[in-house]
């Protein structure tokens, strides 16, 4: 997950062929912690133990988009590469299984290891911002399924830069420190120079979501709670006078119709919606044709350029996303797919409200942001569909769904740690 987070596209497309290093970790770590998780149950004893329950929805979505694949008309490693992206769903089953026994360090650790990630992301995208020559004069390597290393993907990247200046905001409430707030400072310069409409509404999201938990939730001396409330005026006049004179806020505003376009950029996004909408119209209705608006055409179709959709989206003859997760997922899984994906959101968002009721942990911040930051890229980019994308998010929401179901069920006080007094000798959560 750390490697989505910290190298963003480039990172996690190191790999040899259809094999990435992500899909090595994955199976890894799903071969220490499944037998883990067993063992544990079957052998009983005291203290807290891994869990074997899992959501409905999430085991609805799973379950289902595992059958369609095996039922599928399509066997041939391109299909499964189609299925992959969904079958990171697994991860949140996983960390389902080990969570419940991880005490608060692990969690502590966790959070550790995520931070060097993102200050990583920071630093790389930083040097990628200010010396594009840099990146032009990068390896284009193989291994990196051609992926030139260095490149920005603004979308994504804008999206890891909201959650790492919402951790910074987190902790300059919460702790205090010029350095976090020189971090959110910097964290926000660097996505005010980002064209991407979605990574912009990313950020904007994480970002305002943290500014009223510190605020609202967390137990803050008076002096300071009362200058982040004194601050929210200047902060909504700050985005409305700003949003307009950031690249990807003058192209959200431009693509509104709020405001004539300003330059080729705003011009650019104008034209490209157009072409998404043009072509999710042609996905839409190929669907329909095929008769399969409730199941899919399964993995392995290539429906973009079946339904006459590549050409509106640029003509890329590799593009395998309608550049909307939920179109997509309409077209390989139907209209039962996308409705499932649709509950598990809706159970992510009760969830949230649980775990935010009360003051939270760090890991239980990221985890509250998260699913739902990469879910506005998702629907107008190829986010969920890649592994930088799909692992974090559902990473993060098996850690949302068991922190709220452990709370419900008492057997976690709301600062993250369990209520037993028993500490566990089970290794660290991994993040990796």
């Amino acid at each position: 997950m750390c490697l989505g987070l910290g190298a963003s596209k480039w990172g996690s497309h190191l790999g040899l062929g259809p094999l990435f290093l992500t899909d090595v970790l994955l199976g890894c770590a799903a071969a220490r912690i499944a037998p883990m998780g067993l063992g544990a149950r079957l052998r009983g004893g005291p203290g807290p133990r891994p869990s074997l329950r899992v959501p409905a929805t999430l085991a609805l979505f799973v379950g289902y988009c595992s059958v369609r694949m095996l039922v599928g008309d399509h066997y041939s490693l391109t299909a499964v590469r189609d299925f992959v992206p969904y079958g990171y769903a697994i991860i949140a089953v996983l960390i389902g299984i080990r969570l419940p026994s991880a005490s608060a360090g692990d969690r502590e650790r966790s959070v550790a290891l995520i931070d060097r990630a993102l200050v990583f992301h920071l630093c790389w995208v930083t040097v990628a911002a200010l010396v594009p020559s840099v990146v032009d004069s990068a390896p284009q390597l193989a291994a990196f399924g051609g992926v030139q290393v260095f490149r920005v993907r603004t979308d994504i990247d804008m999206a890891i830069l909201g959650l790492t200046g919402a951790l910074y905001l987190w902790r300059a409430a919460t702790v205090g420190g010029r350095r976090y707030i020189a971090g959110i400072t910097w964290c926000v310069g660097l996505g005010a120079t980002m064209n991407s409409r979605a990574g912009f509404i990313s950020m904007v999201f994480s970002l305002g979501v943290t500014y009223l938990l510190v605020t609202l939730r967390q137990p803050l001396v008076v002096r300071r709670r009362l200058g982040l409330v004194a601050l929210a005026p200047l902060i909504l006049a700050a985005v409305i006078l700003v949003l307009p004179l950031t690249v990807g806020g003058s192209k959200l505003t431009a693509g509104l119709g709020l405001t004539t376009p300003k330059s080729t950029t705003d011009q650019n996004g104008i034209n490209t919606a157009r072409g998404r909408s043009e072509a999710w119209s042609d996905v839409t209705a190929w669907t329909a044709e095929q008769h399969a608006q409730v199941f899919g055409v399964g993995f392995g179709p290539n429906f973009l350029a079946d339904a006459g959709a590549l050409a509106p989206l640029g003509g890329d003859p590799a593009l395998r996303s309608p550049h909307n997760y939920f179109i997509g997922t309409y077209a390989r899984l139907g209209g039962f797919g996308v409705g499932l994906f649709v509950l598990l959101l809706v159970r992510l968002a009760r969830d949230a409200v649980t775990v935010t009721r009360e003051p939270l942990d760090e890991l239980g911040l990221l985890a509250t942001l998260a699913p739902f930051a990469l879910v506005w890229t998702a629907a107008f980019g190829v986010i969920l569909e890649s592994p930088f994308g799909a692992v974090p998010f559902f990473w993060f929401a098996g850690v949302l769904m068991t922190d709220a179901r452990r709370l419900r069920a008492g057997q976690l006080d709301r600062a993250g740690r369990r209520r037993s007094p028993v500490e566990d000798r089970v290794p660290v959560l991994s993040a990796a």
